[in-house]
């Protein structure tokens, strides 16, 4: 065999590798975007659902039970999950109220908090603290259901 004709085969075969490769990373993509745009409906329809039952704050300058209050008024405009990292879910005025690290309200539920139960209500009085809106919303439907 001459050196032209091995050169060409392995050029073949390098082809038919990358060609295997690029079929499998399209597929991965187009996997991922299918799961992210799931989620993403999934998480929109937990906020249309939260948005809904959420009470609009009476008091926008409620004192929040953070030591280092501040007045604020609740802009739902701005998407809460990226400006924030951390929430604390307690009881306020006997309604279930989610606030920030910073100890800001950001929502008071309709649902009142005699309607849990007896743990949910003592885990409310000390604060739930929750890493992500995500896990703000899942408390939220636990809490519905």
């Amino acid at each position: 065999m001459d050196l032209s004709r091995i050169i060409s085969i392995s050029c073949v075969f390098l082809l038919a590798i990358c060609l295997i490769l690029c079929i499998c990373v399209t597929l991965f993509l187009h996997n991922t975007v299918k799961e992210s745009t799931a989620a993403c409906l999934e998480v929109q329809s937990l906020l249309e659902r939260v948005n809904e039952s959420a009470a609009p704050v009476q008091d926008s300058t409620e004192q929040t039970p953070n030591e280092h209050s501040k007045d604020t008024a609740v802009d739902n405009s701005i998407p809460t999950d990226v400006l924030y990292h951390q929430f604390c879910m307690r009881e306020s005025g006997g309604r279930i109220a989610i606030y920030t690290s910073d100890g800001d309200l950001v929502k008071t539920l309709d649902q009142p908090v005699s309607m849990l139960p007896e743990a949910d209500q003592a885990a409310l009085r000390e604060g739930i603290s929750l890493s992500s809106w995500r896990e703000v919303l899942a408390l939220i439907q636990d809490f519905e259901s």
